[in-house]
């Protein structure tokens, strides 16, 4: 019996799988006299190749550390779990890395799912290496509470500042 409905000719037990079309070998069983063809998995015995294309690429940081950029600017470090072909993220113990002028803090998340479009980066994160950098850079880390604090006024002294740039006219000296 064949996928099309018409029969296929049939060959000898003992002759070798020939290719499909597809590039798959088949094979030929015997069930109570009639021939059946059925595909044969041929297993490669080559490692892994060194580049996959698109998200393919993240099966390489599963349950790795990794800081995650989105879009907006904000950054996420957590336990990458799961992704899919777009590359949405499911990361675990998730904190939001806040840096504020030279401190930062970590927001605990939790459970956070990233939508791929939104992701611009993702890398992994050494965890050993991870205080001896932030010490070079001169960053100190504060509360959570205190970097909300921080990121609020900051956002407060950014808004302030467009407003005035968009309220000022230009005067009659920037004429002469």
């Amino acid at each position: 019996m064949s996928l099309s409905g018409s029969p296929l000719p049939s060959r000898s037990p003992s002759s070798s799988p020939s290719s499909s079309p597809l590039g798959m070998g088949v094979d030929s069983a015997d069930s109570g006299g009639a021939t059946e063809r059925r595909p044969v998995a041929s297993v490669s015995s080559s490692p892994m190749p060194s580049h996959l294309p698109g998200a393919a690429s993240l099966v390489e940081q599963l349950d790795k550390t990794v800081m995650v950029c989105m879009r907006d600017g904000k950054s996420y470090i957590g336990t990458l779990r799961s992704f899919d072909q777009y590359a949405n993220l499911v990361l675990e113990q998730t904190v939001e890395r806040i840096v504020v002028d030279s401190t930062f803090g970590d927001v605990p998340i939790g459970l956070f799912l990233a939508r791929g479009e939104n992701v611009m980066m993702l890398g992994e994160i050494d965890r050993d290496r991870e205080g001896s950098r932030m010490s070079e850079r001169r960053l100190q880390q504060v509360s959570a509470e205190e970097i909300e604090r921080a990121r609020t006024a900051e956002e407060a002294d950014r808004s302030a500042f467009r407003r005035r740039e968009k309220l000022e006219w230009p005067g009659v000296d920037d004429y002469l």
